[in-house]
């Protein structure tokens, strides 16, 4: 999560450059506060927008959520080794890297769409209303 909230960042995978990556962003004189590739992504999103998708090297299934951008982007490795599977309903979009997830989500009603601390196999965003944020924030 971003300093201000407004950038979120989950993934599954791994990102097998991340150490290079981050010696980069340091090197910058970006701070981190972490050793986890989740956070360099986190690092170059801000930095060069989804552009920064191209630099990773890895297998992953990522999600930035942008509230500054009013936009969800959703990605994977460009082999496909980390799967990424989505349902949108009319109501709601739900997404994460096994079907299983996906169909556990769809059983439930939607979550509140304010910034986590924890994540989960998947996790659900209620549908976007007409200005593209979700309906209700």
């Amino acid at each position: 999560m971003s300093e201000d909230g407004r950038i979120a960042v989950v993934q599954n995978g791994e990102i097998f450059n991340y150490v290079e990556l981050a010696a980069e962003l340091r090197a910058q004189g970006v701070r981190l506060t972490t050793a986890s590739d989740t956070e360099v992504i986190l690092r170059l999103y801000e930095r060069e927008g989804i552009g920064c998708l191209r630099r990773l090297n890895g297998m992953f299934a990522i999600a930035i959520d942008d509230a500054r951008e009013d936009a969800l982007y959703l990605a994977r490795d460009r082999i496909g080794v980390k799967p990424l599977y989505f349902h949108d309903d009319g109501r709601r979009m739900v997404f994460g890297s096994e079907p299983k997830a996906i169909l556990a989500a769809i059983a439930r009603p939607p979550v509140d769409r304010k910034p986590s601390t924890t994540t989960s196999p998947s996790t659900t965003f209620p549908r976007p209303g007409p200005s593209g944020r979700a309906c209700g924030t």
